[in-house]
């Protein structure tokens, strides 16, 4: 199972109420023994900030100490992870059925993230042509490459994830 549906289990667990990083890290502790502390932490936080971006999480922030924020899941999150107020006996049919939808979502989401993907690693090679070809430009151009490296770095994980997601649905 990938880590990304191990996160997602593990705030399904805890849907009811508020959570924190902590409590999903600890959920998911005992699928991953052989990960260090900080890589676990690391990689439920980093799907965690995924999910927020897409929607499916909104974040209370503790303004004191943002690794104690909570966290809760949108009613956009129930309706996408399948946690409609149902009885649980229709949930294995619940998801088999809406799995052509969620598939069909995620590869629009692919085609759109992969578009604006070529689109700023296009950007990139310019910010380096034009320094190759005009190396005074270099100092002006720094920030703007910088920005659209980071751009595209995001970019590409994103679509790592939704590949990643999109793979594991077919299996």
């Amino acid at each position: 199972m990938s880590f990304r549906k191990i996160v997602i289990e593990a705030i399904c667990s805890i849907s009811d109420r508020k959570f924190d990083v902590n409590e999903v890290r600890e959920i998911c502790k005992s699928s991953y023994p052989s990960m260090t502390h900080k890589q676990l932490h690391s990689n439920v936080y980093k799907y965690i900030w995924g999910l927020k971006q897409d929607g499916y999480l909104e974040c209370h922030v503790n303004e004191k100490n943002n690794r104690k924020n909570l966290y809760a899941i949108t009613p956009l999150g129930c309706q996408k992870l399948g946690l409609a107020a149902q009885p649980a006996s229709n949930d294995g049919m619940k998801t088999e059925t809406a799995m052509p939808e969620i598939k069909r979502t995620l590869m629009q989401k692919l085609s759109d993230y992969s578009s604006e993907l070529a689109a700023h690693s296009a950007e990139v090679k310019e910010y380096q042509e034009l320094s190759h070809q005009f190396p005074q430009l270099t100092p002006i151009l720094q920030n703007s490459y910088q920005g659209a490296k980071e751009r595209a770095v995001r970019l590409q994980g994103r679509v790592t994830a939704l590949e990643s997601a999109i793979q594991e649905l077919g299996s």
